[in-house]
């Protein structure tokens, strides 16, 4: 008997090929509904970061200007930085420099002019920014609004009536618990004193952090702190205080 043997290599089977499947509409809508809920959970916490990061950058910022009044203080007989700076000629200052651009000289002298003077240097709060419409007052206290400017040039206020001017110098050594006492800190307004920090129903202080429920604060000794607290914006006798010496009892 002849044997026939076939060669498997030859036999082809051949089978229908199965429909690609694809997604209905329904099934496409639940899958962007998915990524929609899953990105709302997330930018909140996204949101949180970033404001966060804000904040340390502002605490930073003010940190150096905490090391700049004992940089200060060692080179000028123990004084505070003034509120404006110059040489004096007779009942005058020539040459005089407001303090936020004195400090660029003795805080960050490498910095660039023109960024410094648009508050992108580190007088510049990173919660604020340029263009929007900076809230000013006048000497009624009443707010008046500017034009979109350089918002960031007035991220912080000095503390005039504890650091005082060139007609009435402070000497560090001379003040109690410098801890207690704000030197710089989150403004609208570059001059704050204990009696405009509060006036008219306008607050010249600002709460930026992290989600506008709080401000940072140098104080005297050069340490910062993130104050969230609304009734420390209250203008009360209490916190007049912590902006001068002299309110608390002491002769300054």
């Amino acid at each position: 008997m002849q044997k026939v043997v076939k060669n498997a290599s030859c036999v082809r089977c051949s089978f229908p090929s199965a429909p690609r499947r694809q997604f209905t509409l329904i099934e496409l809508l639940v899958v962007i509904a998915i990524i929609a809920i899953l990105a709302a959970m997330l930018m909140p916490a996204l949101s949180q970061a970033r404001n966060r990061a804000k904040a340390s950058g502002c605490m930073s910022n003010l940190k150096t200007y905490g090391l700049g009044l004992s940089f200060y203080a060692d080179r000028y007989d123990g004084f505070f930085p003034p509120q404006q700076m110059g040489k004096i000629s007779g009942t005058g200052l020539t040459n005089a420099l407001h303090w936020n651009s004195a400090w660029r000289q003795l805080i960050d002298p490498g910095s660039d002019e023109a960024k410094w003077n648009s508050g992108m240097c580190i007088n510049g709060c990173p919660a604020m920014s340029n263009g929007t419409r900076r809230r000013t007052f006048d000497s009624s206290g009443n707010p008046v609004y500017s034009n979109p400017g350089n918002t960031r040039f007035y991220s912080y206020g000095q503390n005039t009536s504890l650091l005082g001017t060139m007609a009435d110098p402070k000497k560090m050594a001379r003040l109690k618990k410098a801890s207690k006492y704000i030197a710089f800190l989150d403004a609208n307004e570059l001059n704050i004193t204990k009696d405009n920090y509060y006036i008219g129903g306008y607050r010249r202080v600002e709460q930026r952090h992290p989600d506008g429920s709080g401000l940072n604060i140098t104080y005297a000794d050069g340490h910062v702190n993130l104050v969230i607290d609304e009734s420390f914006l209250v203008k009360t006798t209490e916190h007049a205080k912590l902006y001068s010496p002299k309110q608390d009892g002491q002769a300054w």
